[in-house]
């Protein structure tokens, strides 16, 4: 860039040294040429300022100039036209005698040459002027615009992420509020706590006998002897589970035994319902966060996965095994739970069996 406006300086002043241009045209052509370099070497200082975040420093010598070429409209008809002044320029001792000369010869006789000699003259500056100011009003118009829609972005990103965490703490009182309310008759042999003598287990409690009965139900469908299978838990008229089973991959298994206990227990499916709609609500918010910030994936991600270790955070171990457990059946809770990590703080030694049910891509704790 700066080579570009040497060498434009550097044609100038070889063309002034000739002395051809005073002699055809006078110094109006090198005048000319004089401006257009300056400006052009004014509007690059300013243009690497404000690249450079000085904008404070562009504009005050904008100003500066400004001032000066003002200033200088006014005062440059009685420089150019008063001949003491110009007597002084021509004189032999100045540095610039060897360059160039001022010859006007001008008659105010009349007055309307006074008129169209200060026209002629200010009339140019004014215009540079204008311009100038022009690219300022402009160049501040549009660093305005950029800051206001910056500006309201981030207040609509601020309004949107204050609704999502009061939804998002709505959603976490209702999930614990199925948990109270959550009820189930279970065998009294898999019951730990028993409520008022009977086979009805509620809250908390629910998830630790629901997770016996679950492993009973593998043992029972991995029974080789038919005449060892607890009938009141599987009735003869589902022993085709069994054949199913036996064939089975250990994923398949794992679903396999889950169906059944959720077609025996599905009261639970409302609970389980909301917390993955907890988890779709964070995944599609975060999503759409991606598409309007200006914050890098990694860190949109990161923010919203904390809603996500919150949630699991208020799960206790039965429930979030009983969770890992219903991704077996289905898949969209699975893809959910792989993506927030939403096993990572699950020991591995809490599964019901530790080879046949990892599940692949599943994070565990271990011991």
């Amino acid at each position: 860039m700066y080579i570009k406006y040497s060498i434009c300086f550097t044609y100038i002043f070889k063309t002034l040294k000739t002395r051809e241009i005073h002699k055809k045209k006078g110094m109006g052509v090198w005048l000319v040429w004089i401006i257009i370099a300056a400006l052009i070497l004014i509007f690059s200082i300013v243009r690497v300022l404000i690249k450079k975040d000085h904008s404070k420093y562009a504009t005050i010598l904008l100003f500066v100039i400004v001032g000066g070429i003002v200033i200088f409209s006014f005062l440059s008809p009685i420089v150019f036209t008063t001949g003491n002044f110009i007597d002084w320029f021509n004189s032999g001792d100045r540095l610039w005698s060897g360059l160039f000369r001022l010859n006007l010869d001008v008659d105010f006789t009349e007055t309307g040459n006074i008129g169209d000699t200060f026209g002629g003259i200010t009339a140019p500056i004014i215009g540079i002027v204008n311009v100038i100011l022009l690219f300022v009003t402009l160049n501040r118009q549009i660093k305005f615009e950029e800051n206001q829609d910056k500006f309201n972005k981030n207040q609509l990103l601020s309004q949107r992420e204050e609704q999502f965490k009061s939804t998002f703490f709505q959603m976490l009182q209702t999930q614990r509020e199925l948990l109270n309310g959550l009820r189930g008759r279970f065998l009294y042999r898999h019951i730990i706590q028993r409520e008022n003598d009977t086979n009805i287990v509620s809250g908390i409690d629910y998830f630790a006998v629901a997770r016996v009965e679950l492993k009973d139900i593998f043992e029972n469908l991995e029974i080789a002897d038919e005449e060892n299978v607890n009938t009141n838990l599987i009735p003869k008229e589902n022993w085709y589970i069994r054949k199913e089973y036996k064939d089975a991959d250990n994923e398949e298994k794992m679903k396999l035994a889950y169906d059944y206990f959720f077609s025996r227990h599905i009261e639970v499916g409302s609970y389980f319902r909301h917390l993955y709609h907890i988890l779709k609500m964070i995944d599609e918010e975060e999503k759409a966060i991606e598409n309007i910030s200006e914050k890098s994936e990694k860190e949109v991600f990161n923010n919203y996965k904390n809603y996500a270790d919150i949630l699991q955070a208020t799960l206790s171990n039965d429930e979030l095994l009983l969770a890992y457990y219903n991704c077996a059946s289905f898949p969209n809770a699975k893809e959910l739970f792989l993506k927030f990590r939403f096993t990572e703080n699950l020991f591995k030694k809490s599964l019901i069996d530790e080879n046949r049910d990892k599940m692949k891509q599943f994070e565990f704790r271990e011991i």
